[in-house]
């Protein structure tokens, strides 16, 4: 009896199946592993807002400030918000002296390209997200007291970002695009570029809101396009003081 030996005919017809469907599973594999990183981000962004709400309790109703007056000592430095949240930090190098926050991996976003490009255990939160910069002063730090936030469901706290602090001229997608563009990457660096990060598909981020609750928004959602103080988004998501 003969074995069958199959032509060169056949077995580039067969490979040729096989690149098409790779192709076509290609896409939704990155969907996937998209997703479950936008997800993954989401329940991390979840727990800072947790860890604000709890920090706030212990501190007369005052989220972990912003900065202080001289625009020092960041929220990221505070060890009393890691506790509060029970957030995994490198007790070597928080308090920082720039003020900078060293986080377990797991507590970054998983997209956070500039932070996890360490090798170390712990890496840059400062790089992965950052919080709505437009708190006022109580005459010693910017922050407000959590009692006092109308509408609080509406209000901006921590999102992705490159950078800790996030104003609203820099919540554009095109300033997003622009960092990327001119630095291969994300970069904490890149002091003209950094903002909120839209690391997650359909041009979204990750952001947690005053009541406590996270969502993935489009840009759209959050900033007009003129990027104004007296734009509606401004006014709904981002003023702290209204």
């Amino acid at each position: 009896m003969k074995c069958r030996r199959f032509t060169l005919i056949e077995l580039l017809v067969v490979i040729a199946i096989i690149v098409i469907l790779a192709a076509m599973l290609l896409p939704v594999l990155n969907q996937t592993r998209d997703r479950a990183r936008q997800i993954s981000c989401l329940g991390v962004i979840k727990q800072y807002s947790q860890a604000t709400i709890l920090y706030a309790g212990d501190n007369n109703d005052y989220p972990v400030p912003l900065y202080n007056l001289s625009w020092g000592n960041l929220w990221t430095n505070y060890v009393a918000f890691y506790q509060a949240g029970g957030i995994s930090y490198d007790v070597t190098r928080v308090p920082h002296e720039y003020g900078y926050g060293y986080v377990a991996r797991g507590m970054v976003c998983p997209g956070a390209m500039f932070s996890l490009e360490s090798s170390l255990p712990y890496v840059l939160l400062n790089a992965s997200y950052g919080r709505n910069d437009h708190a006022p002063s109580n005459g010693s730090y910017y922050t407000v007291k959590l009692g006092k936030i109308k509408r609080p469901a509406d209000k901006l706290d921590f999102m992705d970002a490159t950078v800790h602090g996030v104003a609203y001229h820099s919540a554009h997608h095109a300033r997003y695009l622009s960092l990327l563009a001119v630095n291969g990457k994300e970069s904490f660096w890149d002091t003209e570029r950094r903002g909120v990060a839209y690391r997650h598909p359909n041009q979204s981020a990750n952001l947690s809101f005053f009541d406590g609750h996270a969502a993935n928004l489009n840009w759209r959602e959050i900033r007009d396009e003129d990027g104004g103080f007296g734009d509606a988004a401004f006014q709904k998501h981002w003023r702290l003081d209204d």
